[in-house]
């Protein structure tokens, strides 16, 4: 199998010395990504300013299968006693979606086939296709 990875410039550069026999390309989300077979999109969506253009990215690949993961915002309050509503702890994170937040959300852009909640890690875990 062959994997294509999509970043941005600075994290491609260092990715290219690191893995050069790995594909890396740097994205924009304008531009025309290569057709895939599946996308793993793992704790990715909460660090981008506008993640609908993301979403919109991952359907232009075509891919058959899809696999996202992002931190659970009912399982950071719950069991790391963190602030529910406002920005989240983490700097680097722009949002911050609970369980049903992301379900509902990915669902406007994909068909869902399995959702599951990933306690240990605090995350959530989303299998999907394109509808």
């Amino acid at each position: 199998y062959e994997t294509i990875g999509y970043d941005l410039n600075f994290t491609v550069d260092f990715l290219k010395r690191k893995y050069p026999d790995k594909i890396w390309i740097v994205s924009d989300f304008d531009s025309s990504p290569n057709e895939v077979d599946l996308v793993i999109c793992a704790d990715v969506i909460e660090h981008v300013i506008n993640p609908t253009n993301l979403l919109n990215f991952i359907k232009k690949m075509n891919p058959k299968h899809i696999v996202m993961s992002t931190p659970d915002r009912d399982l950071l309050y719950e069991k790391l006693g963190r602030p529910y509503l406002g920005p989240p702890v983490n700097s680097h994170h722009i949002r911050e979606w609970s369980y049903m937040e992301f379900k509902n959300y990915i669902n406007h852009f994909f068909e869902i086939l399995q959702h599951i909640s990933i306690e240990k890690e605090y995350g959530q875990m989303i299998y999907c296709k394109l509808k």
